[in-house]
Parts: C-alpha cells; structure tokens; sequence
C-alpha cells in the first residue's frame, strides 16, 4: 500500500512538473517565425506599426541571421549588370548601392558601425559580434524574441486558410549535463 502511494505521488509530481512548464502567450497580433537577417527585419519593422505585439520565434540563441552569425558580414548588393535583347544595360549594382533604392533600416544599421570588415566582396563588410552587440542589440532590447524556440505544431480554423493555434518548444540548456540532440530526437514526424 505505502509503495503505491510513493508511486500515485510521483506520477503526480512528473505531471505537475510537465505542466508547469508550458506556458501560453495569446498577446501576439503577429508571430515572426525563423532564424534568417529577413525575420530580424521583418520584426523590426512590424515592432514600429504594432508595437510590442510583435513576437519572433528564433530557433538560435543568436538574433540577426547571416548578418550576426558568420566569419564576415557582406552584404550582396548584387554588383552585376543586366543586358537586354536590345543592348539596354541594367547596372543593377549601381541602383542597388543608391541609398534611395536601400531600406531605411537597413541602411540606419549598416552605417551605424560602417565598413569595419574591409572586405573586397561588398562594399560594406562587417564584423559579426560587433554588429550584434553595437547595432542589433540596441534594437531589440525591447522586442519579444523567443530565442531557441522552434514550431513543433500549427492548428488552422476550418477554411485551412488562418492559422488560429502554435504549438512552440523552447530548447532551453537544464546545465546538468552537455548533451547535444537534433531536432529531430525532438521534434518526432
């Protein structure tokens, strides 16, 4: 009798555990999923019209995508020319460097720092981590970011066309043991 009770109270002490670790959050008027320069923009962008409604879902511990991540930062400005049947030329790379042509955030942040890689493939390289900390950080700090957090599920309504449901899972380190799993261990098909 007392070793099924030991039992009863372990389970519920499992369940209670599992259930208290799951946390509902049905504020967001916008989620913003992935890990890519383009999810950093597109949250930064979205933050200025809905404010902090605004939610990314980041599957890294690291905002910013290539622009943060990599050896050097160099930004495509896609230096070629296009060349049409008629002999029209199409200095796409010219238009492309026109500050009027560029993203005004984009453009606030590249030359908040400036051309501190000095690299040949782009005319404005930087380094990663200074990029991070001296212009990203600054403009997140006050964003809803949930860093190593991926979509494990999606519920839409009954058209199929409005997704009314994410289910998330947020990998986070329990410090007890460095073990690294992929994320299909976690995320089963």
């Amino acid at each position: 009798m007392r070793m099924n009770m030991y039992i009863f109270i372990l389970i519920l002490f499992v369940i209670v555990s599992i259930n208290a670790s799951i946390r509902v959050i049905d504020d967001c008027e916008l989620i913003i999923v992935g890990g890519s320069t383009a999810a950093l923009g597109a949250v930064l962008s979205a933050s200025k019209l809905i404010d902090k409604k605004v939610c990314l879902l980041e599957p890294t511990d690291w905002a910013g995508g290539q622009m943060t991540s990599e050896l050097l930062s160099a930004p495509d400005f896609a230096g070629y020319k296009l060349v049409d049947e008629s002999g029209f030329i199409l200095d796409v790379g010219k238009i492309n460097l026109q500050i009027e042509n560029r993203n005004p955030l984009f453009t606030q942040m590249l030359n908040t720092l400036g051309n501190t890689g000095r690299c040949s493939v782009s005319p404005i390289c930087s380094i990663p981590d200074q990029f991070h900390s001296q212009v990203v950080l600054p403009l997140i700090k006050n964003l809803r970011i949930y860093y190593n957090t991926v979509i494990k599920h999606i519920t839409k309504d009954t058209s199929g066309r409005r997704i009314i449901k994410i289910d998330a899972i947020q990998r986070i380190a329990n410090g007890k043991e460095n073990r690294c799993r992929f994320l299909s261990e976690e995320l089963p098909d």
